[in-house]
């Protein structure tokens, strides 16, 4: 996996938005991001940016999915 950087939150949930099987929900403070097949959920902050820390733990969630191949994801971004 190549090192992971800081990165939009528009672009980060437009990828986001192609894998299927995800469903999006507006909170007061984060978008939650829920997953069809197993019901787990990440969140995402309503910051300009998303910080390379923060989307490490973004990431380690996706992995926990199970829902797409997560490394191969992160290469497209």
């Amino acid at each position: 996996m190549d090192e992971i950087r800081d990165i939009r939150r528009k672009q980060l949930l437009r990828a986001l938005a192609k894998v299927p099987g995800l469903s999006f929900y507006e909170g007061a403070r984060h978008t939650k991001v829920t997953c069809a097949k197993n019901g787990r959920v990440t969140m995402i902050p309503r910051h300009r940016m998303v910080w390379a820390k923060t989307l490490r733990d973004i990431v380690q969630q996706l992995r926990a999915m199970e829902l797409f191949d997560v490394d191969r994801w992160l290469q497209e971004l």
